[in-house]
Protein backbone atom coordinates (compact mmCIF):
# COMPACT_ATOMS: atom_id res chain seq x y z
CA UNK A 1 0.00 0.00 0.00
CA UNK A 2 2.79 2.04 0.59
CA UNK A 3 4.16 2.16 -3.04
CA UNK A 4 0.36 2.63 -4.56
CA UNK A 5 0.36 6.43 -2.08
CA UNK A 6 3.51 7.06 -3.04
CA UNK A 7 2.95 6.51 -6.66
CA UNK A 8 -0.30 8.53 -6.62
CA UNK A 9 1.37 11.01 -4.73
CA UNK A 10 4.22 11.69 -7.66
CA UNK A 11 1.37 11.66 -10.37
CA UNK A 12 -0.71 14.35 -8.51
CA UNK A 13 2.81 15.99 -7.86
CA UNK A 14 3.55 15.81 -11.53
CA UNK A 15 0.02 16.92 -12.73
CA UNK A 16 0.34 20.06 -10.47
CA UNK A 17 3.43 21.21 -11.39
CA UNK A 18 2.84 20.85 -15.37
CA UNK A 19 -0.15 22.82 -14.66
CA UNK A 20 1.50 25.31 -12.56
CA UNK A 21 4.31 25.60 -15.06
CA UNK A 22 1.35 26.26 -18.01
CA UNK A 23 -0.11 29.08 -15.74
CA UNK A 24 3.17 30.78 -15.09
CA UNK A 25 4.15 30.91 -18.54
CA UNK A 26 0.99 31.93 -19.91
CA UNK A 27 0.86 34.88 -17.02
CA UNK A 28 4.04 36.20 -18.39
CA UNK A 29 2.78 36.10 -21.86
CA UNK A 30 -0.43 38.18 -20.98
CA UNK A 31 1.71 40.38 -18.52
CA UNK A 32 4.84 41.41 -20.93
CA UNK A 33 1.93 42.25 -23.93
CA UNK A 34 -0.98 43.67 -21.58
CA UNK A 35 -1.37 46.29 -23.48
CA UNK A 36 -2.15 44.24 -26.74
CA UNK A 37 -4.50 41.99 -25.04
CA UNK A 38 -6.07 45.65 -23.99
CA UNK A 39 -6.43 47.16 -27.63
CA UNK A 40 -7.69 43.79 -29.11
CA UNK A 41 -10.70 43.96 -26.27
CA UNK A 42 -11.05 47.89 -26.29
CA UNK A 43 -11.73 47.71 -30.47
CA UNK A 44 -14.35 44.41 -29.69
CA UNK A 45 -16.05 45.55 -27.23
CA UNK A 46 -16.77 49.11 -28.53
CA UNK A 47 -17.73 47.62 -31.84
CA UNK A 48 -19.82 45.18 -30.55
CA UNK A 49 -21.16 47.96 -28.10
CA UNK A 50 -22.10 49.83 -31.08
CA UNK A 51 -23.12 47.19 -33.07
CA UNK A 52 -25.99 46.51 -30.31
CA UNK A 53 -26.72 49.97 -30.18
CA UNK A 54 -27.41 49.91 -33.67
CA UNK A 55 -29.21 46.54 -33.68
CA UNK A 56 -31.46 47.78 -30.96
CA UNK A 57 -32.68 50.72 -33.37
CA UNK A 58 -33.33 48.06 -36.24
CA UNK A 59 -34.64 45.45 -34.61
CA UNK A 60 -34.69 45.28 -30.97
CA UNK A 61 -32.67 43.75 -28.39
CA UNK A 62 -31.01 39.90 -29.68
CA UNK A 63 -29.46 38.16 -26.97
CA UNK A 64 -27.88 35.53 -29.23
CA UNK A 65 -26.24 38.68 -30.78
CA UNK A 66 -24.67 40.42 -27.88
CA UNK A 67 -23.30 37.16 -26.74
CA UNK A 68 -21.93 36.87 -29.67
CA UNK A 69 -19.53 39.96 -28.93
CA UNK A 70 -18.21 37.63 -25.76
CA UNK A 71 -17.33 34.73 -27.87
CA UNK A 72 -15.46 37.13 -30.25
CA UNK A 73 -13.57 38.61 -27.61
CA UNK A 74 -12.68 35.32 -26.60
CA UNK A 75 -11.61 33.69 -29.97
CA UNK A 76 -9.35 36.71 -30.55
CA UNK A 77 -7.62 36.59 -27.01
CA UNK A 78 -6.89 32.57 -28.34
CA UNK A 79 -5.39 33.90 -31.33
CA UNK A 80 -3.23 36.64 -29.78
CA UNK A 81 -1.82 34.26 -27.27
CA UNK A 82 -1.30 31.87 -29.55
CA UNK A 83 0.17 34.41 -32.26
CA UNK A 84 2.70 35.66 -28.65
CA UNK A 85 3.44 31.74 -27.52
CA UNK A 86 5.17 30.91 -30.77
CA UNK A 87 6.56 34.38 -31.31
Amino acid sequence: MVVLKNTYLMIGMGLSSGCAFIASYLMDVTMGNSEQYMAVMLVLLLDGFFGVIAGMKREGFKTYKALKVLKNMFAWVVILTVILSIE
